[in-house]
Order: C-alpha cells, then structure tokens, then sequence
C-alpha cells in the first residue's frame, strides 16, 4: 500500500516505522467505522529521524527535478491516466492542487494558504473522500453536519463516522454498502472534480476517481430485493447480503428464495475470487421459513417448497468459487441449511448468535438439504442429535461440534469472512473430526448401528406421538445409503407428508402464539415502566431462581432473605445456576461473571428504596406474605410495583390492607426458574394498568413468555392442574393403581403422570394449593395428601411421597394404599382421557368466567406451564379438534363419575375456539 523508500545508489529498502514517541491520536482498532487519521490512508509514512525530516525520494521540489544521485524523472509521480468519463477542470497540473480537495464540492472554494516554498505538508488534503464517487452538491439546509466537530483533532475531522480514507480512495469493506448507494440526487453536467495525478497504488477506476454522472445512478423507485447480489469490489470478493424488508428478520419465503437464486444467478456470471453471503439485519442472520408459507397449502404445494429450496441450495453450493457464510446472529433452520450449503462458516461471538435445525420442534423436518449436508459436515452423530432434538448451539459449541469454522469478534466478521474467501479452496465435506464419527457416518456396519440406536432412543423419548424425527432419520439413512440425490427427494416427499399434518398444524400454531404473545400480552394494558433496579424478598429455591433470571435479563437485583446464612445460601445457589448455564453454552464466562456481579444481597431491605419493581417469594402463607408487604410499603419508592409470586392465593387477599393496593400484581413463577419458559402474571381488580404492564415488561426482560390472567384462587394454570390431580386422587379411591394412572398420562403424552408430579413439586404445597382450588369451587379438598403429610411423607426430597425413592428407582409407597382402604379393582376405561377431558372442560370454565382473556393465553399456559402435551396444540385446540364427540364423552364420564364432569356451556355450544 505505502511506497518503497529510496536508499542511495537508487536502491530501494523497506521504509522505516515511525517512532514509538511520536504522538498517535487514534490508535489502530477492531471498530471499521472508527475515525482515523486522514494521510494514513495514502501511503506509510517514511521519516529520516525525530525532526520530521523526509527522505529523499519522498521530497518534492516545486518546478524542478530531483537533484539526488540515480534519480530519473520517472521516479516521480507519473501522468494522470485519466479514465475517458472522468470530468476534470482542464490548464492546470495535478502537483499544483497542493493544498485543495481531490474530490471538492463544486461551491467551496480553493485553499489561500500561501507557498512558503518548502516541503509540502505531510498531511493530505482535507478534503479527500473514500466514501463514495462524489460529494455532490446538497441543498443549503442539508450542508450541516451531522455530528459536532471533534475536539481531539485540530481540523475536527471526528465528526466523521467512520475512516475517510483507504486504499484506491474507496469505502472499506466494512462499508461497502454506502459506496454501492446511488448518489442523493443525478449529478449535473457542470459539476466536475479536480484531481492529482495518479500516484503508485491508485488504480483506473478507484472509487476516489470515478464521478462521471453517466456512471452514478439515480435513486431507484422500484421495490427493494430481499436478497441483493454485490459485485466484487478491489480484493476480488463479492457478495450476497439478506435483507428482508420492512422486517426485523430475515425469513424464508417464496420472495426470498427467487431473490437468492436471481443473486446466485449473478454470481455465477460475475466469476468473483470469492463469495460472502451474510445479512443486513445488524444481529440477525436468517431465522428459518416464514411458517405462514404453510398455511393452508396441501402435500404437493409442501412438497414442491422443499425441492425448490433445494435447487436454489444446490446452485450455491455448485458455485466454482470459494463461498463463506458471516453468520451474525441466529441461524435456525433455513438459516443454517443456507451456511451449509457454503463452503466455509464464520461465526461472530455474539450473545444472541446460534445455529440449529429446530424444524423436528415443529412437527417438520429440514426441507432445504439439512438432512444430508449436516451429516456429511459433522458426522452421523453429531448430526442425529441436532436434527432430531432440534437442539441450538452457541458459537463455542458450534465450533467444537465442527458446524462452523471459526469465530471471531463481531466487528470483524466480514473481514475474517473475506480472508477466507479469498484463502480456502473448496473441499469436501470430511464426515465428521474423529475416526469414530467418520466410521459411522461412512462405513455400512457403523451406520446401521448408530441408526438402530438413534431409532431406539427415538421411540423411547416421544412415544411414537411425533412423527418428525422418525421420517427425518429415515431420510438421514437414505442420503447415507443410496446417495444425496435420494436422500434429497426423501426429504422433500417426508416434509410434504409432515407439513399437512395435525401435529405439525398444532406445533406450528403454538409456535405463532409464542411470538406474538410477547406483544399481545400488553394488549388493553397501560404503560409499562422502565425497569432497571429488581427487588426479591426470600433466597429460596424460587428466589434464587428468580433473582437469577433477572440478573441475566440485564437488571440490578437486590435481595433479601432473614438471616446472613440464608443469604449466602441463595447467592450460591445464583452463582451455580449461572455456572451451570456457562457450561452449557447458554453463557460464556465474562457473561456469567457480569450476571453474578449484578445481585447483592443482605437481611434487611437496605438497597430497595432504588428498585422499581420488588418480588415477593416468601412461603405460601397468607400472614407471612401481607407482612412482607407492609414492610416493602414502608421502603420502597411510591411508583414501584410490588409482586406476589404465588401459586394459588388470589391476590385481592394478599393486597387487603395495603396502602397502595393498587400496585400490587402476581407473578406466578414455575419451577424451576431457570427452565420453565411461562411467567403467569395476575391481574387483580382495581389493579393499576400500568403495574400490570410493568409486570409484562419484567417477564420479556427475563426471557419468559407471559400470559395475563384475571384473579381468583388458583387463577389459571393451578386450577386446571388441580382439578386434574384432585380426579386422580378419586381414582385411587376407586382402586385404580398409582402406576396405572401415571402410566396412562406418560404414553398419552404427558411428561409426568399427576401423582408423579405432586411428589416432585411438594405435598405441602400441592396440598395447599389442592385446598384453595377445592375450598373456592365446593368440593372435597385433597384429604390424602394431608394424611401422607402427617405421617411424613412430604415429597420426592423430603421422605417420599406417593413414591419411595432410593436413587434412580421409584416404588409405590405401601402406605397410600393402607390410608385409601381401598380394593384394587380393574381398569375399565382409558385413564388419560378422562384426565385430560377433566383437564379440558376446567380451561374452558375458566374462560367462562374470564380468568382467561383468550384461547390462546390458554393453551399456551396449559403447553408451556404443565406440560399439557404439544401435540395436541393445547386444551383449547384439542377440544376443537374434538368438537364432535367431546360432550359425549364429557356426558358419559359425568353419568358414570358424578356431575363434576358435566361439559361446560362453552363446549355444548360447539363453536369452535379457533377459526378452521
């Protein structure tokens, strides 16, 4: 870039580096579009010593030659090669402009610095721009700058965002986007540009030099492409930049894919070194297919979305030239199948960056060739537990598990991405890192048994009920077996069976209601305050894990607990969920390090005079938690809000008494924190608007899905769970077996059977709960469960419960059938669907009496919350898909069991809850 110094003799050597003392106002850094000194740009400086003396073959005399020894008039700048379309102010040498702008806007007028006949000025003109062909002429109003001036610099050259000068005059890379703009307005005929000569390094058609208005074009009014091809700019490197419109993500759909395969197209014409396919979006790669494509289509229009995709991955990865995928941020499903079809990978090291195939979550599998190339990039295994969890990895995991090639820092991912376009040669795909992993991936006998066992571990975790990861294996297997382009049409014919689907109808339904629920939660809402400052009295297991959550959501957490030991012990408990999730590649360490560092604690509420929003997680006690109350008014500022986290008692209670009773909500938690996605938050009569949509805004910060329910015992999720629990405790008492009853819900789809579940959760506070529930609708609370709590049986941690348990194993425990006295009879009926139906007909008296505001808040509470099975889209989509027989079977259960399970108004109605 810089020029050669001349040594005497007319030999040349390499120019020396400036002295460390030398003063350097703006050190180099990783930041692109950071403010650099102007002449650096140009050439490397070459200094004799300290006094800033020049060397000889850098000294310029005015109108004479060089006097030194082997000097040829050659060795001087040579003519302008001027391009035939450039415009220039004509009688007057390029050496003379000493002092003026190389590009100048056409009213500003020359530099008055006056010859004083010594050297010129080390510096370069001012003037000079590399951002684009031209400064043309702005209207008056626009000729203010955009930023004050810099006061660091004596010209106060900071104002510019970015570095004014490269090599050739032209944008860096970092920037080529701006200099590929059109110009503001068509330039005008009289507006020309005067220039130097050319100098070494300059080439014909520098950006710096070209401003002819034939070549610069005027804005287009057309609409923008999703996908826009690049050409190659001066390392020979072109690209392919994502950027879906008037959207803040980039998703696959039909406009998306005839762009890409158009800048493919483009491309391959243009012949580059390289190819760079990235997004515009500033922390988002490329989220998957829009699921709206789905919508109502049949298998032959799925079936030909996924070959299309395929043809257009195909064209990508066919191209002669190295290709590069700068991942940015999330690359979940079509996103990844878009990198993979590259030849290399770079990812940036960001917080929010990862890679998946997640199309199995979804009642899918990968449609666009990700059932063939993942395996053949990473290996067999590697590749099954991807596809067929649908789990997501961060860059560091990435990178061990081989998908992605390298990571390096965000602000340099083009440029990393670049260099290996213009390094790497094109390879094939090695099958996995390790000889294991290439033995199973390309040796008959090892695949066959990685298949079978993938199979296996299959059938055992979804029972057969999602059909997703068996046709994706099966497509995995004929890839392997009989070539990619079997595999290939595998994948196309099991998406277009998959996409028509119930099950993924349901999945993707869910999936829909998840993101639009983070607004829809604050739908006749107020104003949500600004949170930076969190509260949490009680360092239990729930504070903790709540403390934790809002740690990691970026908020200040200060927390309480009643003595230094109780205190100690909930901060370790935060430091080891954090830990844990580093080690997991949810963190890295400094983000972990941060998250830890942002809660303190003490047994006093010192510290919550600052907090805008305080969480109470004290023992479920009505007393305990009214006192903690009337504490925190006594502190806490009087526009903060004040939270119950509470599972069955209804809030208007909790708040009697209050001050300001009107800033008190619930946050019903799940446990445990750090895993359960749901946050129910309740709304209590008189409750302040803007309280309730503060308490939203917590639940988005902390990463949860909230749904807002109105008051009363249980509010929604308790009730309906307890309803369910309290008929199969009536079970039992009609000689039904535990394992019978858990059995039934575990095949139906459910995580865990009832009885199960209220070991694991606790018996005391099942009981409570159970009591509440049971008290509120008028009906026999759940005596059992107290009868084991005396005896001391109060849950899987505590003794046993329904269950012994010694390690891993789990028993029946004897003594419930001793407390039931009740003979065990035969089992005449299917036990998960009269749970499940129980279940059913409570979510819809809940709607009933508006504790729910809609179905869909429902299903996602009931799928998200306690496990009702995903597959059936949740209670409210399940009973449409039932809406036929559904009150038959509610009549008849209610003729045999009593009239507690009477269908509802809302199902004898027979409207469906969702629009068919």
């Amino acid at each position: 870039m810089g020029r050669r110094a001349s040594l005497r003799g007319g030999r040349t050597g390499v120019p020396r580096r400036a002295r460390r003392h030398r003063r350097q106002p703006h050190p180099p850094r990783l930041d692109p579009g950071e403010a650099r000194h102007a002449a650096a740009g140009l050439r490397s400086r070459a200094w004799d010593d300290h006094r800033r003396q020049r060397e000889s073959a850098d000294r310029r005399r005015r109108g004479r030659r060089p006097r030194e020894r082997g000097a040829r008039a050659d060795s001087w700048e040579g003519a302008a090669r001027l391009d035939p379309e450039l415009r220039v102010r004509g009688g007057r040498s390029g050496r003379s402009a000493a002092h003026r702008a190389r590009v100048r806007d056409p009213d500003r007028a020359p530099s008055r610095r006056v010859d004083s006949g010594r050297h010129r000025s080390l510096r370069d003109a001012r003037g000079v721009r590399r951002a684009g062909p031209v400064d043309p002429r702005r209207p008056r109003a626009e000729r203010g700058r955009a930023y004050p001036a810099g006061k660091a610099e004596r010209h106060g050259r900071l104002h510019r965002p970015r570095p004014s000068l490269r090599r050739d005059r032209r944008t860096g890379r970092a920037h080529a986007g701006e200099r590929d703009e059109a110009a503001r307005r068509t330039l005008r005929s009289r507006e020309r540009l005067r220039r130097r000569r050319q100098r070494r390094g300059d080439r014909a058609g520098a950006c710096g030099v070209i401003a002819s208005a034939d070549r610069v074009a005027p804005p287009s009014t057309a609409a923008r492409p999703s996908v826009t091809f690049v050409p190659p700019d001066e390392s020979g490197v072109a690209r392919i930049v994502i950027d879906r419109p008037d959207d803040r993500v980039n998703a696959l759909d039909v406009r998306v894919l005839e762009d890409l395969a158009a800048a493919i197209a483009a491309a391959r014409v243009a012949s580059p070194r390289g190819l760079v396919v990235a997004s515009a979006k500033p922390t988002q790669f490329v989220a998957g297919a829009d699921l709206d494509m789905l919508r109502g289509g049949s298998q032959a229009d799925a079936e030909g979305a996924s070959r299309a995709m395929q043809r257009v991955l195909d064209d990508l990865a066919a191209l002669p030239f190295t290709t590069v995928a700068a991942i940015n941020g999330p690359a979940i499903g079509g996103g990844l199948e878009i990198a993979l079809a590259c030849d290399v990978r770079i990812m940036a090291d960001a917080p929010n960056a990862r890679v998946g195939l997640t199309e199995t979550r979804l009642g899918l599998l990968p449609a666009a060739g990700g059932t063939q190339r993942l395996p053949r990039l990473i290996g067999l295994p590697r590749a099954l537990d991807m596809i067929l969890t649908g789990r997501q990895l961060a860059p560091r995991r990435a990178l061990q598990a081989g998908v992605v090639d390298e990571v390096v820092h965000p602000a340099v991912l083009l440029r990393a991405a670049t260099d290996h376009a213009l390094r790497d040669r094109k390879r094939r795909a090695p099958g996995g890192r390790s000889l294991a992993e290439r033995a199973a991936t390309w040796l008959a006998p090892a695949r066959a048994f990685a298949l079978r066992r993938a199979r296996a571990q299959t059938l055992a975790e979804t029972r057969g009920l999602y059909p997703a990861p068996l046709k994706a294996l099966d497509a995995v297997a004929t890839g392997l077996t009989k070539g990619m382009p079997s595999g290939l049409e595998a994948e196309a014919r099991a998406f277009g069976e998959l996409a028509t689907g119930e099950t993924a109808r349901n999945l993707i339904a869910l999936a829909m209601l998840t993101l639009r629920q983070r607004k829809a939660a604050l739908a006749g809402l107020g104003a949500p305050r600004a949170i930076a400052n969190v509260g949490v009295v009680g360092l239990g297991f729930m504070g903790s894990g709540i403390a934790q959550a809002a740690a990691a959501g970026g908020l200040r957490v200060r927390a309480r607990d009643r003595d230094a030991a109780a205190v100690a012990k909930g901060l370790s408990t935060i430091r080891q969920l954090t830990t844990d999730a580093a080690r997991k590649g949810v963190f890295d360490r400094r983000d972990a390090a941060r998250i830890v560092g942002r809660v303190s604690g003490g047994d006093d509420l010192t510290g919550f005079a600052n907090a805008d929003l305080v969480i109470e997680a004290v023992f479920e006690e009505l007393g305990t938690k009214r006192r903690v109350i009337e504490e925190l008014e006594r502190v806490v500022r009087t526009d903060t809000v004040i939270a119950s986290n509470t599972s069955a008692l209804p809030i208007g209670e909790i708040a009697r008494g209050a001050r300001a009773p009107e800033r008190i909500v619930g946050m019903h938690f799940f446990s445990p924190v750090h895993k359960m996605p749901l946050l129910e938050i309740v709304r209590p009569a008189g409750a302040d608007p803007d309280a309730v949509a503060t308490a939203v805004a917590a639940a988005n910060a902390l990463g949860k899905t909230p749904i807002v329910v109105n008051d009363g015992p249980g509010f929604y999720t308790t009730r309906v769970l307890s309803t369910m629990i309290g008929e199969a405790f009536v079970m039992l008492g009609e000689g039904v077996s535990m394992e019978a009853i858990d059995r039934a819900m575990t095949t139906f789809g459910w995580p865990v059977g009832p009885l199960q579940l209220v070991d694991e959760v606790g018996l005391e506070v099942a009981g409570h709960a159970g009591e509440t529930v049971a008290r509120a609708r008028g009906i026999a609370g759940p005596s059992i469960v107290n009868a084991l709590v005396a005896e001391g049986f109060k849950g899987k941690h505590r003794g046993g419960g329904f269950y012994r348990y010694e390690g891993k194993r789990r028993t029946p425990n004897p003594r419930v059938a001793e407390l039931l006295k009740a003979a065990p009879g035969p089992v005449t009926e299917d036990l998960a669907e009269r749970l499940t139906l129980v279940f059913v007909n409570e979510a819809t008296r809940c709607l009933e009496e508006e504790i729910l505001r809609s179905p869909g808040e429902g299903d996602l509470g009931a799928v998200l919350g306690l496990g009702f099975p995903p597959y059936l889209g949740g209670p409210f989509r399940y009973a449409d898909a039932l809406r036929q027989t559904i009150v038959t079977s509610l009549e008849r259960l209610a003729a045999a069991h009593g009239e507690r399970l009477a269908p509802t108004e809302a199902l004898r109605s027979r409207r469906p809850f969702f629009g068919l």
